[in-house]
């Protein structure tokens, strides 16, 4: 009998019954395996699906005691229940604050050394801090608005992007709420940065093409409603780039800034600064944000693109040797969280074939269980059948490499540790993850 974990697959199977039969389910967890039933699919495909959502869904129901650290656990709740309709700004949020309230990090030491010191560009910014710096007079910048409301703050920003950055590959922009294109729920950015390229449009913008996410307020009273705010601007990005490593963000509430860093096991951020007070750090740091390589952006430079296709190279693990696939665009399967193992599987094909016949599945997994690449060669030795096959397995890079150079303190303590409405939120857990493979 094959097993996953602890759990025997007949055990699993009835678990999954037994939520069907009580309407505890989520049909986008369903959506890939009935895609597969009403087009007759073959038996390896369905029950390749059925190994997916046994994953998905019972390695998701919480345990009796829920240990929280930044290097790979659980919590018990995550904002991928919340689709479509359902995603009001409060039901969201909600969700979100379970995701991110055990997890969440300020004042990272290494954290502006890490990400804006010591780069190819870092003279570049230092040039741009000196031929604005004489604009800092007596403590304070000279033209930035005396009340950084959001319209005059906006306007002083893309005044200095047009004299001092216009050339970099990343640029800013502001949106409403009808500009935006791509996610289930509409969104109104203050400052988003996408690429300098003259192929997108400056007037719609798509979630893919979001790089960086930035929050304006004229003060900074309620620390937790902004940083819930930017949680849902990531969770959509995540949505959208389901294989970004982790998305850079920045708030800047009155006068104080502060940068963030979310990934999948939580979010963690600089020391806040005045901008009038710390003028250079101020300049480099929203130059810096339009002069990132995709590296340092966190995002999926392990998908090699070439003329609007995608393809991953890996070793194929019967015969050792190097292979090359073809994805196909649309994720068969993606979640919609910020803090869970980001799983994502592509339908895939060689190059020389128009036969979608392989999975890609990219997914955060955690140090402390057995890999699934293991159970799949256990299940090919024994003669398994009806399993899915493995083709290869490649360990990208883990949350202990990503976060490395960097000193954590304890998690942030929410002042109102509760966020209502008062709702029947059915309960989930989304693992904090180590490896990506």
């Amino acid at each position: 009998m094959l097993c996953t974990g602890s759990e025997n697959i007949a055990s699993e199977l009835s678990t999954l019954f037994r939520r069907v039969q009580n309407s505890n389910f989520d049909y986008e967890h369903y959506r890939a395996l009935s895609w597969l039933v009403v087009k007759e699919a073959s038996d390896v495909d369905i029950w390749n699906a059925v190994f997916d959502l046994i994953i998905t869904v019972c390695r998701t129901t919480p345990p009796t005691s829920v240990p929280i650290s930044f290097d790979g656990t659980p919590i018990t709740s995550s904002s991928a229940s919340q689709q479509g309709g359902e995603q009001t700004q409060k039901l969201v949020e909600a969700r979100i604050f379970e995701e991110i309230r055990e997890c969440t990090f300020q004042d990272v030491d290494g954290f502006f050394s890490k990400y804006f010191a010591g780069k190819p560009w870092t003279k570049r910014t230092k040039e741009v801090y000196s031929a604005v710096r004489e604009r800092h007079v007596d403590g304070r910048w000279t033209d930035f608005p005396q009340t950084p409301v959001q319209n005059d703050v906006c306007k002083w920003w893309f005044d200095f992007q047009a004299e001092f950055l216009s050339s970099e590959r990343g640029f800013y922009y502001t949106s409403t709420a009808r500009d935006f294109v791509g996610c289930e729920a509409k969104r109104q950015i203050d400052l988003f940065v996408k690429p300098n390229n003259e192929m997108l449009s400056k007037v719609v913008h798509g979630w893919k093409d979001v790089k960086v996410i930035g929050e304006l307020k004229e003060s900074n009273k309620d620390k937790k409603a902004t940083l819930l705010q930017i949680g849902r601007y990531v969770r959509d990005m995540f949505s959208c780039q389901p294989t970004r490593r982790y998305v850079h963000a920045f708030t800047l509430c009155g006068n104080e800034m502060r940068s963030w860093i979310f990934d999948r096991s939580g979010l963690y951020s600089s020391t806040a600064f005045d901008i009038h007070k710390e003028p250079e750090r101020f300049i480099r740091t929203i130059a810096a944000y339009v002069m990132m390589s995709d590296e340092e952006l966190g995002l999926d430079t392990f998908i090699q693109r070439d003329d609007g296709d995608q393809f991953i190279t890996v070793v194929e693990d019967t015969t050792v040797k190097e292979r090359r696939l073809q994805l196909d665009p649309i994720p068969i399967a993606h979640q919609r969280a910020i803090v869970c193992r980001g799983t994502s599987c592509f339908r895939a094909r060689t190059p020389s074939s128009e036969d979608l016949r392989y999975v890609v599945k990219f997914s955060w997994v955690s140090d402390k269980r057995r890999p699934e690449a293991d159970l799949l060669r256990l299940a090919r030795k024994r003669g398994v059948e009806g399993v899915g096959k493995l083709f290869g397995h490649h360990r990208i890079t883990s949350i202990a490499d990503m976060r490395g150079g960097l000193t954590f303190g304890r998690p942030y303590t929410f002042r109102n540790s509760t966020l209502s409405p008062a709702s029947s939120f059915s309960q989930s857990q989304s693992l904090l993850s180590q490896s990506f493979a």
